[in-house]
């Protein structure tokens, strides 16, 4: 067979089909780094979607009791509320186990009209290492005040975070 009839690329005894030995391990090696970065994202999203369940769980609890604390008797919402502990479960019923803790202490606001400092205790699993610390005011909009509108803030002055 001449040059000619062989083409000018095919090499005599050199095979031209299929893949080598090294093509196929990088190809193995990028699948497989691929799937570790998929399975770390699948990881990281499964966390935060506890995470912002805790949270959501907490939020709602917290707004169940300030809103119960908003509509009770405010000559008696220190005797009445102050270390009161609730479980999360008859407050949230897609809570499972948990408990929120109530401190009422007055404040002084300058005016007649009562304020109370509310600070709220959540643990949406049962412990304190997973705790978050509401603090708000709430004030007795019936004798007419003139203090600004009740806002919440986290305990450490910015945002709420799980300890």
């Amino acid at each position: 067979m001449s040059r000619a009839e062989r083409g000018p690329g095919l090499r005599r005894g050199r095979r031209s089909a299929g893949f080598t030995l090294l093509e196929v391990f990088a190809v193995v090696l990028i699948v497989v780094v691929a799937l570790l970065g998929t399975s770390a994202a699948l990881l990281s999203a499964s966390r935060l979607a506890v995470e912002t369940n805790r949270l959501r769980t907490a939020s709602r609890a917290t707004s169940t009791i300030i809103e119960r604390l908003r509509s009770a008797d405010f000559s008696t919402l220190v005797s009445r509320y102050d270390g009161a502990r609730f479980a999360l479960p008859d407050i949230d019923s897609s809570a499972d186990k948990g408990w929120v803790v109530v401190r009422v202490t007055r404040a002084s606001s300058g005016s007649d009209a009562p304020l109370f400092d509310v600070a709220l205790t959540v643990s949406v699993d049962g412990t304190t290492e997973s705790s978050v610390d509401v603090v708000t005011q709430i004030a007795d909009r019936v004798v007419g005040t003139t203090a600004a509108a009740p806002t919440a803030y986290a305990a450490d002055s910015s945002q709420l975070v799980w300890q």
